[in-house]
C-alpha cells in the first residue's frame, strides 16, 4: 500500500447538517474507503470515491434527532440523483475535513450536484486550520539552515534511543540529566525537542566535545558522531534552537484556541489574521502591514524586505543574546536565515488559511465587540450573513432577525454583562 493511499485510507470526512424551516433532524454521513467492506483500498483520480452502499437511521429514544449513517464506497454522487435519497440534499450544509488537502473533488462534485439540483451549493468555512498551520511551520523547516537543526535532533535522538547504554553513560558524565533524550522533528513538535535539548545542551556538550574524547571511545569515528560534533561546536546552534522556540510560541497560542471545546467560529477570523499579523511583525515594519491592514494578501513582502534590509527582523530575545557575541558575518547569514523562515511560513498561511472567506468575515458581527458599532453598520452585515445561510433561515423570517438584531446591540443591560 503506497504512502498516498495509506493517507486516503485514513481520512474521514463528516458532513455537518441541519434541518431546514424549524426541523431539527440531523444527518451524519461518513465517506469511507473499501477497507470497511472488503478489506481493499483503492484510490481513484486522487480521492475516495463514494456510493452510498448501506442506510441505517438511528432514533434515540425520547430525541427529536434522527441520523442516517452512510458507509460509502462507490460513485453515489456522479450516477445518482440526490432527491432520491429523501430530503438528504436539502439538509446537506457544508463538508468537514481533518485535513487541507483531502478529497477535493468530493468537495466539488457535492457543490456542483447541490447547487443544480437544490440551487444553492455548500456553505464554505474552509478546512481543517490546524493542519494548515501545522504544514506552515514545516515549510520554515524545510529550509537548509533549519533542515540542518532537524539532522541534528534526529541525529541526537537516535544516538541515545536505540541504545540505552549511551542514555546512562550521559546521566553518568553529566550527573544532571533527568530528561528523555528524544527529539519529534514533525512540525510543531520539534518545538519542544528544541526546548529539551536547549536544557541539556552543556551536559551534551560535554558529553560529546569532551567524554567521549578523553575515553577515546571508537564512537567518535562514526559519521554521526562527527555530525553532532561539529553541530555543537557552532555557536549558532543554540540560537537556531531558542529562534524555534521562539516563533513555537506564536503557534502554540493560535493552536490551544483551536483545539477548545467552545464556539468559536465567531471569534475564528481574527485568530487567522492575528497570527499572520504577529509572523509579520518579527520581519517587517508594523507600518508597512497597517497600509494593508484590510487586506494581508496584497502586502508585498519581498519588496519590503528588501527595502527595510532586516531592519525590523526580531529573532526573539535568547536567539539575539547569543547573536551578541558572534562576529558580524555569521549574524547577518543567521538574521536572513531567520528572514526566510518567516517569509516562507508566513506565505505558506497567507496562501492557504481562508483569509477571503466571506462567511468568516462576515460571522464577525457575532462577535461581542461587534456591539460597539453602530447599527447602521452592523445590520447590513447580519443581512448579508442571513443570506448566506438563505437554507436555515427563511426569506420571511429575515425581517424578525435584523429587528431581534437592533434590539441586541442596543440593550444596556447585556452590555453591563
Amino acid at each position: 500500500m503506497s504512502a498516498r493511499e495509506k493517507t486516503l485510507a485514513s481520512k474521514t470526512l463528516v458532513c455537518l447538517l441541519q434541518g431546514l424551516a424549524g426541523s431539527k433532524s440531523q444527518v451524519r454521513v461518513e465517506f469511507r474507503d473499501e477497507t470497511a467492506v472488503t478489506g481493499k483500498i483503492q484510490a481513484v483520480d486522487g480521492y475516495m470515491n463514494i456510493e452510498m452502499v448501506d442506510v441505517t437511521y438511528e432514533a434515540p429514544s425520547g430525541s427529536d434527532k434522527a441520523f442516517a449513517k452512510y458507509c460509502c464506497q462507490g460513485k453515489f454522487i456522479s450516477n445518482h440523483d440526490l432527491h432520491e435519497k429523501g430530503e438528504f440534499a436539502y439538509k446537506l450544509l457544508m463538508l468537514g475535513s481533518d485535513g487541507p488537502n483531502v478529497n477535493k473533488a468530493v468537495f466539488k462534485i457535492f457543490d456542483h450536484r447541490l447547487k443544480s439540483e437544490v440551487g444553492e451549493g455548500l456553505v464554505n468555512v474552509g478546512m481543517c486550520n490546524l493542519h494548515i498551520v501545522h504544514n506552515a511551520f514545516g515549510e520554515g523547516l524545510q529550509l537548509d539552515a533549519f533542515a540542518s537543526i532537524i539532522d541534528f535532533l534526529e541525529d541526537i535522538d537516535i544516538w541515545f534511543r536505540k541504545y540505552p547504554s549511551r542514555k546512562e553513560d550521559l546521566i553518568i558524565s553529566s550527573q544532571c540529566v533527568d530528561e528523555e533524550v528524544v527529539c519529534n522533528t514533525l512540525r510543531l513538535s520539534v518545538v519542544p525537542s528544541c526546548q529539551r535539548i536547549l536544557k541539556m545542551y552543556p551536559a551534551l556538550k560535554q558529553h560529546f566535545l569532551v567524554d567521549l574524547v578523553g575515553n577515546k571511545s571508537n564512537l567518535i569515528k562514526t559519521e554521526r558522531y562527527k555530525r553532532i560534533r561539529s553541530a555543537l561546536k557552532s555557536h549558532l546552534t543554540p540560537a537556531y534552537l531558542h529562534f524555534l522556540v521562539s516563533v513555537g510560541k506564536i503557534f502554540d497560542k493560535f493552536l490551544r484556541f483551536l483545539q477548545s471545546d467552545k464556539i468559536l467560529i465567531h471569534l475564528l477570523y481574527d485568530e487567522m489574521s492575528n497570527i499572520v499579523r504577529k509572523l509579520l511583525f518579527r520581519f517587517i515594519s508594523m507600518e508597512s502591514c497597517q497600509e494593508k491592514k484590510d487586506d494581508l494578501l496584497e502586502i508585498p513582502l519581498k519588496s519590503i524586505m528588501e527595502k527595510e534590509n532586516l531592519k525590523y527582523l526580531d529573532v526573539g530575545h535568547e536567539a539575539n543574546k547569543i547573536l551578541s557575541s558572534i562576529e558580524a558575518a555569521a549574524k547577518r547569514c543567521f538574521k536572513l536565515d531567520a528572514q526566510n523562515f518567516y517569509f516562507s511560513v508566513t506565505s505558506y498561511l497567507l496562501k492557504k488559511l481562508p483569509l477571503k472567506n466571506q462567511m468568516l468575515k462576515s460571522i464577525l458581527v457575532l462577535h461581542p465587540v461587534a456591539r460597539k458599532e453602530p447599527v447602521n453598520k452592523t445590520i447590513g452585515v447580519v443581512k448579508r450573513l442571513t443570506k448566506m445561510l438563505s437554507r436555515c433561515v427563511q426569506l420571511e423570517e429575515m425581517d424578525k432577525i435584523l429587528d431581534e438584531w437592533r434590539i441586541y446591540v442596543s440593550d444596556e443591560e447585556i452590555k453591563e454583562e
